[in-house]
């Protein structure tokens, strides 16, 4: 019992926290579920679906973060401190998120502190960063037979991701992608139908997938057409 307690409180505070700063009674059948059938059920797609929820949230006026904030900025560093990728073959191999620190520890300049990272930010360029990390390999996830993006079901809600709009991370040639406006597709669990979640079980058995490559970068159509559609990076309830 003791150990899922435990892991019960760790992603409450640090996984899916919410601003009462209590534990949300919904991460309980999740971890008996884990607990019971650890080969069968995964946290990845809820974890990214809550750190995209609380993204959007937080850009639409909210000041409060809900997803994993210390996962989202281990993501964040490793992509903006451009390095050889062959030097991450040698820097933990196994577990990627204890050999954070090691492979950023020659990152000379590294902002620290919030007005150094907004200069940082304000500044940053696609040139500078590491879009293709060298251990991500084998095949990713990219789209559904019925959409041009992936409905992700989190811990209180759905998201929709769209991998086309990010290709370069999987070292694929962007270009122009297929989208659509994914705003109608976020809900709240309190408002899905059954009818709605057989449809994410549909959804979810026809994945598209791709081969990840090390090609990482941008078609002069793509950088034409995302001047086009820059209000994209703002997103409203609409998408």
């Amino acid at each position: 019992m003791r150990p899922r307690v435990f892991v019960m409180a760790f992603l409450g505070v640090m996984v899916f926290p919410i601003k009462s700063n209590s534990i949300d009674i919904n991460i309980l059948p999740m971890v008996i579920s884990i607990f019971n059938d650890p080969q069968r059920f995964t946290l990845v797609p809820m974890i990214l679906a809550e750190i995209l929820r609380s993204m959007t949230a937080c850009i639409r006026g909210h000041n409060f973060f809900g997803g994993c904030s210390i996962l989202l900025q281990i993501w964040a560093r490793e992509h903006f401190y451009r390095r050889d990728p062959q030097m991450d073959y040698y820097i933990g191999a196994l577990n990627k998120i204890e050999s954070h620190k090691d492979r950023l520890q020659n990152w000379v300049g590294a902002p620290i502190g919030r007005e150094e990272w907004r200069t940082f930010l304000n500044n940053l360029t696609g040139d500078a960063i590491q879009w293709k990390f060298s251990w991500v390999t084998g095949l990713a996830f990219a789209r559904t037979r019925y959409f041009f993006f992936i409905e992700l079901i989190g811990l209180r809600g759905i998201q929709p991701y769209a991998p086309l709009r990010v290709m370069r991370q999987f070292g694929v040639i962007q270009d122009i992608p297929l989208w659509s406006i994914m705003g109608s597709h976020e809900s709240a669990f309190t408002s899905v139908s059954l009818e709605r979640i057989r449809n994410l079980q549909a959804e979810w058995e026809s994945i598209i997938d791709l081969e990840i490559g090390e090609e990482s970068w941008c078609t002069p159509e793509y950088y034409a057409w995302r001047n086009t559609v820059s209000h994209m990076a703002r997103p409203s309830a609409h998408g």
